[in-house]
């Protein structure tokens, strides 16, 4: 079952982030699924920005193999930290 910052998590992955652009594409939302779920898993650990800011490079570099964007990763990692420190 999906937790509240999960959804939110995800929308941000899809709506911000979005490498590999499945904004426009439904059937292929439903990847971002583990990757929120693991960003959920960070966070509850008590994490920093940094530890989000290097899952979501490897996920770039090494999952996706595209370049990485450093300012747009710190950027949604800034949001990712801010929207779970809010809950």
């Amino acid at each position: 079952m999906k937790t509240k910052l999960e959804g939110l998590i995800k929308d941000i992955l899809i709506n911000e982030w979005d490498p590999i652009r499945v904004k426009n594409n439904p059937k292929a939302k439903s990847e971002c699924d583990s990757y929120a779920l693991r960003i959920v898993g960070i966070l509850h650990n008590g994490t920093d920005e940094g530890k989000i800011t290097e899952y979501l490079k490897d996920l770039t570099v090494n999952d996706f193999g595209l370049n990485y964007n450093e300012k747009l990763t710190k950027s949604i990692s800034k949001t990712l930290l801010s929207v779970s420190q809010k809950r």
